[in-house]
């Protein structure tokens, strides 16, 4: 089983940090170009359902407001085509993220979730989790880099319990400050990952 040697739980690894000193191998993140996604237009392909929008990539946009962010977030709740959704660095609050918790109870396509380098608080992100938990269609969802970042004790330990619900879960990037939370993470989403790749070899053998 892959060891959580970096701070972010997940199963692929860009990265390892060892004894205090990264990996030689370590792959270094290319220059992104500014994002010219046009948001207004997103937020009515959403609301249209329109089958040609499978990914909105929103990252590092800078002044969307809180009124088109929360119109990207109810556009889920109808939505059935897209399939990942990428909001990072966008200034999202918790006004924001309860929107999208609220949507992602209804919306059973979207499949990948990023919503790093916000300002997202510990119990928004429990309540994401959960809500997650109710379709459990989205198997990957990343939220490091929170501003603030720690999560705490009482936060992490309902995390531990939302993943161990969740058999579908393959992916979850957290910043977590303790071990148990690291390990039991880790373990959980190994054993998810295990049973689709024995899924995959039977349907295979059966095909």
């Amino acid at each position: 089983m892959a060891d959580c040697y970096t701070s972010e739980c997940q199963l692929t690894f860009d990265c390892q940090l060892i004894s205090g000193r990264m990996l030689k191998d370590c792959l270094v993140a290319p220059f992104e170009p500014p994002n010219t996604t046009d948001v207004e237009q997103s937020i009515r392909l959403i609301k249209d359902n329109d089958s040609s929008l499978k990914h909105l990539n929103l990252n590092n946009i800078k002044n969307i407001s809180y009124e088109r962010l929360e119109a990207v977030c109810d556009g889920l709740k109808t939505n059935t085509q897209l399939e990942t959704l990428e909001m990072a660095s966008v200034a999202m609050t918790d006004r924001v993220a309860k929107r999208l918790s609220e949507a992602l109870k209804e919306n059973k396509t979207l499949t990948s979730l990023n919503i790093e380098s916000n300002f997202v608080t510990g119990e928004l992100i429990v309540e994401i989790l959960k809500s997650i938990n109710v379709n459990k269609t989205v198997t990957e969802f990343r939220a490091t880099n929170q501003k603030p970042e720690a999560l705490g004790n009482k936060v992490e330990t309902k995390i531990i319990k939302l993943v161990q619900e969740n058999d579908k879960m393959m992916k979850l990037g957290l910043a977590f400050e303790f071990p148990e939370t690291r390990v039991k993470v880790t373990e959980k989403l190994q054993s998810n990952y295990d049973q689709v790749r024995k899924k995959r070899v039977s349907d295979k053998g059966e095909a």
